[in-house]
């Protein structure tokens, strides 16, 4: 009896189709995902808010505007005191990684 040879990259061609290695290989990018995410948290967060109105003003019957409003509202959270818990959060999310 004759073996049949695979042609070089055959076998990796094989193997990439199998259900079972797609599937471990999606969990390892989320779980490495997970730990891009986990270690965001030691970045300072900026968020931008704000809000813009028109309307006028009547006196003695009579409109005069418009007369706008705007308002503008950053905030800026830095961790701080938190950080501990930050490197417990990537800590946790390491091991996940490689399904432990």
């Amino acid at each position: 009896m004759r073996l049949q040879t695979c042609p070089p990259g055959c076998r990796r061609a094989l193997l990439e189709r199998r259900p079972d290695v797609r599937q471990a290989e999606n969990q390892l990018a989320a779980a490495t995902a997970r730990i891009g995410v986990a270690k965001a948290n030691y970045f300072p967060r900026v968020v931008l808010t704000g809000a813009a109105g028109a309307g006028g003003i009547r006196i003695d019957g009579s409109w005069f505007g418009p007369q706008g409003i705007l308002a503008i509202a950053p905030q800026l959270t830095l961790p701080i005191f938190n950080m501990g818990r930050v490197g417990a959060g990537v800590d946790s999310a390491r091991p996940r990684r490689w399904g432990r």
